[in-house]
Formats: C-alpha cells, sequence, structure tokens
C-alpha cells in the first residue's frame, strides 16, 4: 500500500513542478514568490478545511500538543521550500533544483535514523554516497549550459534542501508518534502554519510607495493563467502531502524519499525536455548513478 501512496505523491508532484515552472517567470522577486505562495497556500487551507468538514471530522480539530508541535515543524518547512524552489527555478536548471531537493533526503534519513531507529545497512548507505555523486555530477551539468553558482544562489538551494529534509522527517515523526490523528487534521494545520509564515514574509515585502490598486493592474494579463497555474498547484500540493504522509506509515525513511527523489528527478528531466533546457550527456550520466544508488536502496 506505501507503493500506490508513494505513486499518487509523484503524480502530483509532477503536475504541482509543471505548473510551478510555468509561473516561476511571474515570480521574478521575492515579493511576487512570496505572493503566488501564500495565494497557493492559503487555498490548500481552504480545501484541507472543506475535505475536514465533509468527513465530519471538524471535532477531531482538537489535537495534542505533540501533533501541533509537528505540524508546525511541517508547515515552516514546506513554506521555506516552496518559497525557495520559485526562487531558484527562475535562475537555475530544473535538475539542478531538484538534485538540492534531492539532499533533503539526508537530512531525513540520519534524523529518522537518530530519532526514530531507523537504521539503514551498509549497501543502503553506499547508495546515499552514490546520490551524493549523482549531484555533483549534475551540479556541473547546470554550469554548462546555465551559469556559474553564485553564494547567494547556492544559499538559497541549500535552503530548499534543508526545508524539503525538515518537511519529509515531519512526516516520519507524525506517523511514528500521532497515529492516532488522522492525516487529514494533520494537513489542515500543516498549510494553516505555512499560510501564515508566507503571509509574515509577505508583509516585510510590501512597498508602501506602491498603491495595492497598481500591483493587482499589473497582473491582470495574466490572471486568469495564474489562477489555473495556482489553482492545479495548490490541489496537487495538498494530494502530494496526503499521500506521502500516508506512504511514511508503511515505509521506511531510507526507502520512501530517496525512491520518491529518485522517480521525481526522472520527472524533472522530462519537465526539462518540455521547457527546452539541453539535457546534456553529463546529466544523463548524473541520472544513472542516481538511479544506480536508488537500486542499492532498495534492494
Amino acid at each position: 500500500m506505501g507503493y500506490v501512496y508513494l505513486a499518487g505523491s509523484l503524480v502530483a508532484n509532477f503536475a504541482k513542478g509543471f505548473c510551478g515552472k510555468l509561473m516561476s517567470g511571474l515570480a521574478n522577486t521575492p515579493r511576487k514568490a512570496y505572493f503566488f505562495t501564500f495565494l497557493r497556500m492559503s487555498l490548500c487551507f481552504i480545501i484541507a478545511a472543506v475535505i475536514l468538514a465533509v468527513q465530519g471530522q471538524l471535532s477531531a480539530l482538537a489535537v495534542t500538543p505533540t501533533v501541533l508541535i509537528i505540524a508546525l515543524l511541517s508547515g515552516v518547512g514546506q513554506a521555506a521550500q516552496s518559497i525557495t524552489w520559485l526562487l531558484s527555478a527562475r535562475k537555475d536548471a530544473l535538475l539542478l533544483v531538484e538534485v538540492f531537493v534531492m539532499l533533503g533526503v539526508f537530512v531525513t534519513v540520519f534524523l529518522s535514523w537518530g530519532v526514530l531507529g531507523e537504521q539503514p545497512t551498509v549497501l543502503q548507505l553506499i547508495g546515499l554516497v552514490l546520490l551524493l555523486a549523482a549531484s555533483l555530477v549534475i551540479c556541473s551539468y547546470n554550469t554548462k549550459i546555465k551559469t556559474k553558482l553564485t553564494p547567494s544562489a547556492l544559499l538559497l538551494l541549500c535552503l530548499c534542501g534543508l526545508a524539503s529534509g525538515l518537511t519529509d522527517f515531519s512526516q516520519k515523526l507524525f506517523a511514528a508518534w500521532c497515529a492516532d490523528t488522522s492525516r487529514s487534521v494533520f494537513n489542515f494545520y500543516t498549510f494553516a502554519v505555512c499560510a501564515v509564515v508566507v503571509g509574515l514574509f509577505l508583509l516585510t515585502t510590501v512597498n508602501h510607495t506602491v498603491h495595492p490598486t497598481q500591483s493587482v493592474r499589473a497582473l491582470r494579463p495574466v490572471a486568469k493563467w495564474l489562477a489555473v497555474y495556482i489553482s492545479i498547484m495548490a490541489l496537487g500540493l495538498y494530494v502530494y502531502a496526503f499521500c506521502k504522509t500516508a506512504a511514511a506509515s508503511y515505509l521506511p525513511a531510507v526507502q520512501l524519499y530517496p525512491l520518491f527523489q529518485g522517480f521525481t528527478l526522472l520527472n524533472t528531466c522530462i519537465m526539462a525536455t518540455l521547457f527546452k533546457e539541453k539535457v546534456t550527456v553529463r546529466a544523463v550520466i548524473g541520472l544513472l548513478i542516481a538511479f544506480a544508488g536508488l537500486l542499492m536502496i532498495n534492494l
């Protein structure tokens, strides 16, 4: 059953990422990235609330402090990952951005090992080393087709990977420590935190010299497509988070998250082709090394 949920999260993640890349060109400033992310997280929160109401689970919102703390970690991590992904995707190759997200697996695996006792085997550790080697190869691919990474761009990518790892770890914590709590309730609180965090970031970038109606008018020519992209991304993000959290109840971190990121890299390669990013021999070699690592992890 864990692999079924994994497949669902992969499909939703592909739809989310595809629309995110289409929208990334519009998020050409931090303020716009925060604004678009705020809209998406708010819509996810509304979806979560509607689902709880339809399921008749509103009374289940009374949860333990443990659930709230884990949801706080999940929400902050998800918000940070979404913002940094949007800002990075407009500058760097898609494969490079997803490679740094993949490196977040190390955070998840080693925290799950230290906190939850999910100890990886020697073969799985070797597989993780291969994933690291693959990421270095694909970093050189980005330099070849884009530009050399600046310190600020590298920091942004590292924050994206760290946020991804902490978000995934929060799902493992929820699966291990909050088995009696509904996943729909967990998503409700996660997206509530996401919307608040991104909203606070948005407030820090408000330009008081520009009237709000001017900002709205500037987006009017693309408002229709923007609404479509944000809606698909919000629905995709909700399904992705729900299925991935469900899969965490069935599969250990060292299997679930590297496998997820491996297939995400393949999806990203497809998207890179669709967006006319040149996929070089070096990129293909990096992908092959990554899949070799995944095979070792899942033997």
